[in-house]
């Protein structure tokens, strides 16, 4: 419960100073396409916060021990690499199919790299 509240205090105290900057920088999503389902401009770059609150918050609350500090280290490096791929996103729309394909790759190395496998 510690580590939700912590993670979600960083996102609440963040969230106005970059909403405030993203319209500065008209840094906007707009509903142009029909995928889309909002209806008017919103902000980008709200999962800056969402992976800050996280990584912080892990980072103080979570000392993983032998294999499980590798498989953090894993998990933290493909959740930076997802991160700045939604940046990047975020500032310069990337084709669908390159972000997919960036994403099975993170999966990949989670996966055939972590010794991990979905057993019944």
């Amino acid at each position: 419960m510690l580590s939700f509240l912590l993670a979600f205090a960083i996102v609440m105290l963040g969230m106005p100073s970059l909403i405030q900057l993203a319209v500065q920088k008209n840094l906007l999503d707009e509903p142009t396409e029909d995928r889309k389902v909002h209806k008017r401009s919103v902000p980008r770059l709200g999962g800056v916060l969402v992976f800050i609150g996280t990584i912080v918050t892990t980072t103080l609350l979570v000392e993983p021990t032998g294999d499980d500090a590798i498989a953090f280290l894993r998990l933290a490096a493909a959740s930076t690499i997802l991160f700045f791929l939604g940046l990047k996103d975020d500032l310069a729309e990337l084709d669908p199919i390159k972000k997919l394909a960036a994403q099975i790759a993170v999966g990949l190395i989670l996966i055939l790299g972590g010794g991990r496998r979905i057993e019944k």
